[in-house]
C-alpha cells in the first residue's frame, strides 16, 4: 500500500498535470536550471505624473514607484494563480497564501543595516491599502533596532561550520519531505526564500537592474529586479514618432517549470499594464468565485481537499 504524501502548511499538491509536465521535475531538478528571464522594459511618462497628483497635499505618507510596482506583482498573482506555484521533492505544490518578500534599509545610509520584510496580501487588495500595509511594516521594521530574525543568525552563524551545514541540510530534507513541523514552518515566516516572490528594489539606490538568481532553498519560483529611472529614446509603434521618455527595466527571472511560457508571458503583460497605468490599481479585482477557488488561499477556503483538483 502506497503511503499517501504529507501535507504541507504552505501550500497544496497540484494533482492534475500532464506526464510531460511531470517528467519535466526530473529532468530539470533545481529552479536556476529551469529559470527563463524576460526584459520588462516600462515607459513611466504617465506612471511619474500620476504619483504627483495622488501625492499633492498628502503629507509624509505618499505613494511612490516601489508601492506601483508591488501593487501591479499583487494584482498579477491574483490573476495568474500559477505564478504563486513552486517545485519541491519533483513535486508541484500551490501556495496558500500571497507572500511577498523584500530588503528594507533601516535607515537611508550605507552603514545601515537591513531587514527582510515579507507581508501577505489578499486578492482583493488596492493601491490604498498595498501603501497602508508596506508603510506599516517598513515603520515597525524600522523603528526596532533588531528583530527575531536577527537574533537566530546571530546564533547561528556563532556555531561550529560544520553544524551550520547539517542544520541547513536537516532543513532541506524536511521541507522536501514535507517533515517540517508547525514549529518549525513558523521559523520560515521570517525567511524570504519562503514567499511567492522577492523584489530586489537595486533602482532605489542607484543601479542598474541585473538577472537575479532563484533560491534553491523555500518556495519562490518568481523574481523581481527593479533598475533605476533613466532617460532614453522612445519609439511609439503605432506611428513610428520618436521621442525622449522616463523609462525603467525590470528583470524578471521565473522557474519555467511551475507553467508554460504563454501563460507566463501574459503575466509580464499585466506587470506591463498596471505599471504604466497605475490608476488601473486604485479599484479591487472583480474575481468571480472561480476564480478565487483556483488561487486556493487558506483564507478563503480552509480545507481544499474537499473542493478536488487544482486547475
Amino acid at each position: 500500500m502506497v503511503k499517501p504524501m504529507p501535507k504541507r502548511y504552505d501550500a497544496n499538491l497540484v494533482d492534475n498535470i500532464t506526464k510531460f509536465h511531470e517528467l519535466e521535475f526530473h529532468i530539470m531538478r533545481g529552479r536556476n536550471e529551469s529559470a527563463i528571464y524576460f526584459d520588462l522594459d516600462l515607459d513611466l511618462s504617465k506612471t511619474l505624473p500620476y504619483i504627483e497628483k495622488v501625492n499633492e497635499g498628502k503629507g509624509k505618507k505618499k505613494i511612490t514607484l516601489f508601492h506601483i510596482i508591488l501593487g501591479a506583482a499583487v494584482r498579477t498573482l491574483a490573476l495568474r494563480p500559477k505564478l504563486n506555484r513552486f517545485v519541491s521533492n519533483r513535486r508541484l505544490w500551490q501556495r496558500n497564501t500571497m507572500t511577498l518578500a523584500f530588503v528594507v534599509k533601516k535607515m537611508l545610509d550605507e552603514d545601515a543595516g537591513s531587514v527582510n520584510a515579507m507581508i501577505d496580501f489578499d486578492p482583493f487588495e488596492t493601491l490604498d491599502t498595498i501603501s497602508e500595509k508596506i508603510d506599516k511594516h517598513l515603520y515597525e521594521a524600522r523603528k526596532t533596532n533588531s528583530n527575531e530574525n536577527d537574533k537566530q543568525i546571530e546564533m547561528i552563524t556563532k556555531m561550529p561550520r560544520f553544524l551550520i551545514r547539517f542544520i541547513f541540510w536537516l532543513v532541506r530534507w524536511l521541507d522536501e519531505r514535507n517533515l517540517f513541523s508547525k514549529f518549525v514552518y513558523s521559523q520560515t515566516k521570517d525567511m524570504p526564500m519562503y514567499s511567492s516572490a522577492f523584489l530586489a528594489n537595486l533602482g532605489s539606490i542607484g543601479l542598474p537592474t541585473v538577472y537575479h538568481h532563484l533560491f534553491e532553498m523555500g518556495t519562490i519560483g518568481f523574481f523581481l529586479a527593479i533598475g533605476k529611472i533613466t532617460k532614453r529614446p522612445f519609439v511609439d509603434q503605432e506611428t513610428g514618432e520618436l521621442s525622449v521618455r522616463p523609462m525603467m527595466t525590470i528583470r524578471i527571472t521565473l522557474d519555467d517549470r511551475i507553467s508554460e511560457g504563454v501563460y507566463l508571458r501574459k503575466a509580464v503583460d499585466y506587470l506591463h499594464l498596471y505599471i504604466e497605468n497605475p490608476e488601473e490599481l486604485e479599484k479591487p479585482l472583480e474575481l468571480s468565485q472561480k476564480q478565487l477557488d483556483w488561487l486556493k488561499l487558506k483564507k478563503y477556503k480552509k480545507d481544499w481537499s474537499k473542493k478536488g483538483k487544482t486547475k
